[in-house]
């Protein structure tokens, strides 16, 4: 799995955010977007999920010789940010059991283990919508990356968390295919340190 993005450019009404970029990312790798707040990573991320439309440009996710269609797309990845939205109602049990149902889930001693590092384990009959804001992202993290993907988004992924909330981030980040790819939004070197290839925004047009 590879995606190739090419001629990417974004404007929001006169303000381009970045022109002209050509990327491409290559099954195991780690790369960091850079750039200071309202340089584009975070749109940069959704265009290349499919999820925002370029101004300019095209990506494609290629299998082999083969573009995906981007319909499939979101099998092949997992997003997590912290403005991404968890089903306020649901207990935490009944969160996991329906992501489940939509994603594969890497395995049972993983997301068990991965479960109990979180934290979260004696909340399973607890309501989402009482959540702390840190529990929140660290639930999102836990459906994300104990999900079998070939791309990961992340955006910021340690928001809300404190010392013990990276620890756990580390922990999930080492328990995924090392072939997956893994895309970063960030400007917290803590989230990037284990990210190879550091891509800054303006140094990219």
């Amino acid at each position: 799995m590879r995606i190739l993005a090419e001629h990417l450019s974004k404007r929001y009404h006169k303000h381009w955010l970045f022109r002209e970029l050509d990327l491409q990312f290559e099954k195991g790798d780690r790369k960091v977007l850079l750039g200071p707040n309202g340089s584009g990573k975070s749109t940069l991320l959704k265009i290349l999920s499919g999820s925002v439309a370029p101004t300019e440009g095209n990506v494609r996710f290629i299998n082999g010789e083969e573009s995906i269609d981007i319909g499939h797309w979101h099998q092949h990845f997992t997003f997590c940010a912290p403005y991404t939205e968890l089903i306020e109602e649901y207990s935490l049990a009944e969160h996991i059991e329906f992501h489940f149902k939509l994603k594969q889930k890497s395995s049972d001693e993983i997301f068990d283990r991965m479960l109990d590092q979180s934290g979260l384990a004696s909340s399973m009959g607890k309501q989402v919508k009482n959540f702390s804001s840190g529990m929140k992202q660290r639930l999102k993290l836990l459906l994300s990356l104990c999900s079998v993907a070939d791309i990961y988004f992340l955006d910021e992924p340690c928001t809300n968390l404190d010392e013990q909330g990276y620890g756990f981030y580390k922990a999930l980040i080492s328990e995924i295919n090392q072939n997956a790819i893994v895309i970063l939004a960030s400007n917290d070197p803590r989230e990037y340190d284990y990210c190879r290839d550091r891509l800054v925004i303006s140094e990219l047009s």
